[in-house]
């Protein structure tokens, strides 16, 4: 997984975009007592590494996590929380896109396919594709 991530606490907001990679944390490991003590529900999930070192941090809430498949990136999460920045057993915390694509689709209100279907497909989630085929 990609992120783009703060590497620290500053004081300031950086006016540069971090990137880093981030592995996915499985929300069994991340609810451990020793993590986040369950309160990690199924439209969160985790990402970081539990000992540390590359993170979220403050500012970054609202900003990507997104995965590279076959070339395409796709959306997997948004940035929601985290405890300091960077910190052991503390990994970023993103709301889960997919649990959200009812309320993304009744925000939209309406469907428009402004380009060829295959270009949009490429585009969409997986579970998406079908809206804009024709």
């Amino acid at each position: 997984m990609d992120g783009y991530l703060s590497k620290q606490l500053e004081s300031d907001t950086s006016d540069t975009m971090n990137y880093a990679g981030v592995p996915l944390i499985s929300n069994a490991i991340c609810n451990h007592r020793d993590v986040y003590g369950g309160i990690i529900t199924s439209s969160m999930l985790c990402a970081g590494f539990l000992k540390g070192g590359v993170d979220t941090c403050q500012g970054d809430s609202g900003g990507p996590l997104a995965c590279e498949d076959m070339s395409i990136w796709k959306l997997v999460g948004t940035t929601s929380f985290g405890v300091g920045c960077a910190e052991k057993n503390k990994p970023g915390v993103y709301s889960r896109t997919t649990s959200f694509l009812d309320w993304i689709h009744e925000q939209m209100e309406v469907w428009v396919c402004p380009v060829p279907p295959p270009l949009v497909v490429s585009l969409l989630l997986p579970g998406l594709a079908h809206i804009c085929q024709s």
